[in-house]
Order: C-alpha cells, then structure tokens, then sequence
C-alpha cells in the first residue's frame, strides 16, 4: 500500500509540477516577508481490509486559537527543525504521542494559506502509519483523537458546502463534514482547511473525484480578500478534472 500511495501523489505532483514550483517559489517569497510557516500531518492508516482512514484531532477548548475545533496535527515551524517534514513529525509527537520511527513519509503537498486575519503558510505532509504505534495525547492541545475513513470526503452530499457566521458577523461558506465516532459516540465536525486538504489527500489517495465541486481557499472572507488584493483562484488539472486548489495569489 505505501508503494501505491506514494505512486498516487508522486503521479499528481508530476501532472501539477509546473503549478507546484511556481507556489513553491511564491511561498518562499511571502515566507521572507515575515509570514509564518507552519506544516500539518496527514497520516493515513490501513486496515487489514485495505480501507483508509486519517487521524484527526480536536483541539483543547482551552486554546486560545481555534479551541474546539477539528484539525490535523501541527504547528509551527521551528527554526531548530531540520525541514517542514521535521516540523510535522514533532508537532505529531507533541500533540498525539506518535513516535517518528512509526510514520513513513509519503509526499509532501503544495503549501497553502490559512488563517483568517493573519495569513500563514501550511505544508500538509502525508505520512503512512505502521507498527506498535500508541496514541497519548498533550491534554493542554488535544481533547481527543479519532480515525475518519477517506471515502466520507468523496461521497455526494447535499449539504457539503454550508453557511457559517464567524464571531464578528462576516457570513462565508465551508466545505463541512459530519462524522460520528462510533467508539466514544461522539460526533465531529471537520470543516474549513482541514476538510479541504482532506478532500484534496482523499482523492489522490484514493484516485477518485469527489462527487460534488470543491475549491480549496485559504481566505473565506470577503472583507479579507477585499484586504488582501491580489486574490485568485488558481486550478490545476489532476487525472482529466479541475481540482480548485488554492484562492489567495
């Protein structure tokens, strides 16, 4: 399966290289700027069956950051890290426990933008988990962890894309997933960035288009695009389809 996988995204890395190394070359300019980079981890399990699945977690609703939310583990890049790989790899370690020698590196995806009034620069990493591995959580960063299999990215929805109103009253849309753990019975709502790098990693992994249009944006808002100018959307071709991948050049 590693094999396969690695195949997969090196085959969509290949199809999108002259997408890629432009935002490559553009995020290193931005990165001078003073704008922050920070890296994610997508870790991919495989059941004996051969089904795929994420981890993904819920932040502490102590943060002051997006307390309560789901995400993928990571953080901030660290000058003492090696790469952004490096950063992945001990973020996953700092918030779930994962040690390094359980997680392959598979590929590592374009760098998007996140964040709502200050950007920063996110590279998700794909890994593939094997061995012994244990989950330990840093209860001052995690409330919980889950598996969520990559087929609920691709499957047709009717309300996929929903209306959400932030704090201050800006209106904007995500591309939102219910999923409901049936170990704890807990329910989970995965939306906004990391529902679309999981849509984006489920489809190469699984080498599927969802069944409904997706755009990945890093600025949902209209008065931070409005900020912001030079806004677009860019789109890149993967396996004959459009895959809308980043709104914000």
């Amino acid at each position: 399966m590693e094999k396969l996988l690695t195949e997969r995204f090196a085959a969509f890395g290949k199809e999108n290289l002259q997408f890629t190394m432009q935002l490559a070359i553009f995020s290193g300019i931005l990165s001078e700027g003073a704008l922050p980079l920070a890296a994610v981890a997508f870790i991919i399990k495989v059941s004996p069956s051969g089904d795929l699945s994420v981890l993904l977690t819920k932040r502490s609703q102590s943060l002051r950051s997006y307390g309560g939310d789901v995400c993928l583990p990571g953080g901030r890049y660290d000058p003492s890290d090696r790469d952004l790989v490096m950063t992945a790899l001990r973020e996953t370690h700092e918030e779930v426990g994962i040690a390094s020698h359980h997680l392959s590196h598979v590929y590592t995806l374009p760098t998007f933008f996140a964040g709502i009034d200050k950007l920063i620069i996110v590279t998700p990493v794909v890994f593939l988990v094997s061995g012994d591995y244990k989950i330990s959580v840093n209860i001052s960063e995690v409330e919980a962890t889950f598996w969520v299999p990559l087929e609920l990215f691709l499957v047709e929805m009717t309300n996929v894309l929903r209306p959400f109103v932030d704090k201050e009253g800006r209106k904007f849309s995500s591309v939102t997933f219910d999923y409901f753990d049936a170990e704890d019975f807990r329910k989970f709502r995965v939306w906004g960035f990391t529902a679309r790098i999981c849509v984006l990693a489920a489809s190469i992994a699984l080498d599927r288009a969802p069944h409904f249009p997706f755009t990945i944006f890093a600025l949902m808002w209209s008065n931070v695009d409005a900020k912001y100018s030079l806004a677009e959307v860019v789109t890149c071709n993967y396996s004959n389809r459009r895959v809308g991948l980043l709104s914000k050049l």
